[in-house]
């Protein structure tokens, strides 16, 4: 036989309402999205493959008994989605992860156990399995078992989206790089003079008329000034700015 040959036995077959598909007396599970329409079943030595316009809908290992059933339970998500009592009963989420089925017990006595354990079930098909039987557990740790707790460890767990680069258009990339000159704000108070003028009022503490001072909520007395000391008029500048 060739290297790498695709040895397989191919039957087709339909799938029922139950997502089950017949072959050699036993049956297997396929996706739900496969109910209605035919597939073809691809019986290897130790697997079972079943795929529907070219793509996998199912794989199992083998089975060599008679009457046996083979499920995966992650086929039968989107079912609970719209029939979460189906939850109850069904013979699908009969064995579970450990952690997962601890948490689906301790729902089961809740009014809304059923959507909540639905919920988490509908993670594993965007979270995987892994990370969904490690956010059960470490909910249990923490002594609780809901389904908004599960829920709010994975989206902690997630990793960020990385971030988009936006590149610069050319016509706005930067040529000359700014210079900090703090002394260009000076340009802009109404008290800057010329050098051979007066003295400008560089700081003023309390607005008021001149000379006065008044007393703040600490008790701190505060007075206009200038940068002399002397004080030759309050400039209506400063009480506009400041107000009292």
């Amino acid at each position: 036989m060739p290297a790498g040959f695709d040895c397989f036995h191919a039957v087709p077959a339909s799938v029922s309402k139950t997502c089950l598909v017949r072959f050699d007396n036993n049956k297997y599970s396929v996706a739900a999205r496969a109910v209605g329409r035919p597939v073809e079943i691809q019986a290897y030595a130790d697997r079972i493959v079943i795929r529907q316009d070219g793509r996998i809908v199912a794989e199992h290992p083998r089975s060599f008994g008679r009457g046996e059933t083979t499920y995966d339970p992650w086929h039968y998500v989107p079912v609970l989605a719209r029939k979460p009592g189906a939850l109850r009963n069904g013979a699908p989420f009969k064995v579970l992860p450990a952690a997962i089925e601890r948490i689906r017990l301790r729902l089961a006595s809740t009014d809304d156990g059923n959507r909540q354990m639905v919920d988490i079930l509908n993670a594993v098909l965007t979270d995987g399995l892994p990370a969904v039987e490690a956010a059960c557990a470490e909910a249990l740790g923490h002594g609780v078992h809901s389904a908004d707790v599960v829920l709010n460890i994975l989206a902690r767990q997630r990793e960020p989206a990385p971030t988009a680069k936006i590149m610069t258009p050319a016509a706005l990339t930067l040529r000359h790089a700014p210079i900090a000159d703090c002394a260009r704000y000076d340009s802009t108070s109404p008290t800057h003079v010329g050098s051979n003028g007066p003295p400008a009022v560089r700081y003023c503490f309390f607005a008021g008329a001149p000379g006065s001072t008044a007393a703040t909520p600490s008790g701190l007395m505060l007075k206009a000034k200038n940068i002399n000391g002397s004080l030759p008029g309050f400039p209506h500048w400063c009480t506009r700015a400041y107000g009292s």
